[in-house]
């Protein structure tokens, strides 16, 4: 919801016994055991064969074709395990299988948040979360369409308290509750052969703003290497940004950047010996994603450091050649300046109480993101949506 959409790191550790399933018999909640499968598997939409519903307490008990379900990367083991380390949120997983396969999984954590942040009303209620444990745009519930859908109402069963599914494709109705808008991300469709190619395909202004930008970049020193190099200093900065955000769920700590896997990269800019800004990057299957940033505020008129670091990510993105680039659901305006498009995302909310639910139904204008994007043609061609 707020910055990156960013998942939270909450008070508790993780819970439950690792791999246990979970058990269903008439109208009793659901609850855990360590041995034995559902009684009562159910069968998704347009499927024969009874789909078991199985829940897992730690992502080292997945089965070993979680990721074969996955669709990104944030939604497989290794980065489960790395976020159960680094920032605990009480992280469960539910998965969906059909003759021992999995056909669909859902990544939930625990974190109190403000239900009205959209208003910017302190308003903190612990809240169960259907998304991956980081701010991306990724979606926690992924598989095929008809066990998903099965999975995921199940799930909403299983969760008591508030349960809050994000990052949901808008043009899809799921059995989650109240649908709310959610704040957009900004996608890049890469269409050029190489920068100069980008630079004639944008119109005249938008062709000058980048060679300004260039002209600025040339002041900063850049360094790229791997998040090992994560300092205090850059984590100041990510504090200076989360501090200025829209909406934030979580506070991540230095030792979460510090040790993100080696797929990430971290670019560092300095002026005069000073760190100015910091982009972190990572390349998820064919989406190459602007995954955190950090800024200082104090010197952003003169040294232009935020906009110099969309510039190298969006130029990393055509020269290596990445099909798509998701640059991110804050910040919209400059972004779109550089050529990205608006990709809409949406967020159910639901409970387990009926009441609840009725006065979520009647709050849900008040509970969603009411931003409106601005438009803008930055490319002489607007890029197709796939």
């Amino acid at each position: 919801m707020g910055g990156r959409t960013p998942a939270g790191a909450a008070n508790g550790g993780l819970g439950g016994s690792p791999g246990g399933t979970l058990r269903r018999c008439g109208r009793r909640p659901w609850r855990s055991t360590a041995d034995q499968r559902p009684r009562c598997p159910f069968r998704a939409t347009d499927l024969g064969d009874p789909i078991d519903l199985r829940r897992f307490e730690s992502a080292s008990t997945l089965p070993s074709d979680w990721d074969d379900a996955a669709s990104s990367y944030f939604q497989q083991r290794e980065f489960l395990a790395f976020s159960e380390r680094f920032n605990p949120c009480r992280l469960r997983y539910y998965a969906g299988l059909e003759e021992g396969t999995v056909r669909a999984g859902a990544i939930v954590y625990t974190l109190r948040l403000d239900l009205l942040t959209f208003l910017r009303i302190p308003s903190p209620i612990p809240m169960h979360i259907v998304s991956v444990p980081v701010g991306t745009a990724t979606p926690g519930c992924f598989g095929e369409t008809a066990p998903r859908r099965e999975l995921l109402r199940r799930v909403t069963e299983a969760e008591r308290g508030l349960l809050l599914t994000l990052n949901a494709d808008p043009s899809e109705d799921l059995p989650a509750g109240t649908k709310c808008r959610l704040i957009p991300t900004i996608l890049f469709e890469n269409q050029f052969r190489d920068w100069d190619d980008y630079l004639a395909g944008l119109r005249a202004p938008h062709r000058r703003r980048i060679r300004h930008l260039e002209t600025a970049a040339a002041r900063l020193v850049r360094t790229v290497g791997g998040c090992a190099t994560f300092t205090e200093a850059h984590h100041r900065l990510y504090r200076q940004v989360r501090g200025r955000a829209e909406a934030t769920l979580e506070a991540l700590s230095c030792d979460f950047f510090r040790h993100l896997p080696d797929r990430f990269r971290l670019s560092s800019y300095h002026l005069e010996g000073r760190l100015v800004s910091w982009t972190i990057t990572v390349h998820d299957g064919t989406l190459f994603m602007y995954f955190f940033g950090g800024m200082d505020y104090a010197c952003h008129r003169e040294t232009r450091a935020y906009l110099v670091g969309l510039l190298n990510i969006v130029r990393t993105c055509i020269e290596e050649g990445h099909p798509r680039l998701d640059l991110g659901q804050t910040a919209a305006e400059p972004k779109l300046r550089f050529g990205g498009r608006v990709e809409p995302k949406a967020m159910y909310l639901t409970h387990h109480r009926p009441g609840i639910r009725f006065l979520l139904e009647r709050l849900g204008p008040w509970l969603e993101y009411r931003g409106e994007v601005p438009a803008f043609h930055a490319l002489k061609t607007p890029p197709e949506s796939p």
